[in-house]
């Protein structure tokens, strides 16, 4: 079980990070997140050119989305929970990420984390979702290559989630349901040389594993949130081997 003593310790670092000057734990630098968001715009601008004034409006109308990053336990072990998508979904098709999705009319980034767990990992699953999970706070936002701005909730999940059968997944979006140590993943984290939008190449951070490789948006959010938050929260002595990148 995560003790009430870590659990503060994660709530109390998020929310020093929040004032009036910020809003949250930068995902990434600011400069960083200004070259992105700028990306970004020129990015939907030329997809714009692509598809009708209906199907763009909808999505600028879609702008604000919320991702659950969900700490368990297994067997004793700090770890996180993640889903790996179905080959059938539109988007990001096979890809690992934090349970999540657009936030509906009148919603709290941490009303939409939640209902979009509820729906990925299955609603008629044996979990206890409505005793099972608790808030510990949110990050600053990240935009996601579609322009959404996605803002991560960080959670417990204080019920036992044993060998994770707990869980029954839609499969039409969710294909694996799996867990890594939060020791394991700062111990795997990397970077790779990814092209971006404006064709520039910039070094990006990676989490490898036997289920796949952790990128993209789930690892921009992952890196701050293991650095920041979690590593000094469970393993406050902990330094890693190598070389680490700070892009």
């Amino acid at each position: 079980m995560l003790s009430q003593n870590t659990l503060s310790q994660i709530r109390k670092i998020l929310s020093s990070h929040h004032s009036d000057i910020s809003s949250g734990l930068p995902i990434i630098p600011p400069k960083h997140l200004e070259r992105r968001i700028k990306a970004i715009q020129e990015f939907q601008n030329k997809k714009k050119g692509n598809e009708g004034e209906q199907q763009h409006q909808q999505r600028r109308n879609n702008r604000c989305s919320a991702v659950l990053v969900p700490i368990c336990t297994v067997n004793g072990t700090p770890s996180i929970l993640f889903t790996r998508r179905s080959s059938s979904v539109p988007t990001h098709a096979n890809q690992i990420s934090f349970p999540g999705g657009h936030r509906h009319d009148g919603e709290l980034p941490e009303e939409t984390a939640l209902r979009e767990m509820r729906e990925e990992l299955g609603g008629d699953s044996s979990y206890p979702y409505d005793t099972g999970v608790e808030l510990l706070g949110t990050t600053g936002v990240i935009p996601a290559i579609s322009g959404s701005l996605v803002t991560p909730v960080v959670a417990a999940l204080t019920a036992d989630v044993r060998d994770l059968s707990v869980f029954c997944p839609d499969e039409r979006e969710v294909e694996l349901v799996f867990t890594r140590s939060i020791l394991d993943l700062a111990e795997a984290e990397s970077s790779e040389k990814l092209k971006l939008m404006d064709g520039r190449y910039a070094y990006s951070p990676t989490f490898s594993g036997e289920e796949g490789k952790i990128w993209g948006l789930t690892a921009l959010i992952l890196r701050p949130v293991l650095r920041h938050v979690l590593m000094p929260a469970f393993y406050p002595h902990w330094k890693k081997r190598g070389k680490v990148s700070n892009l």
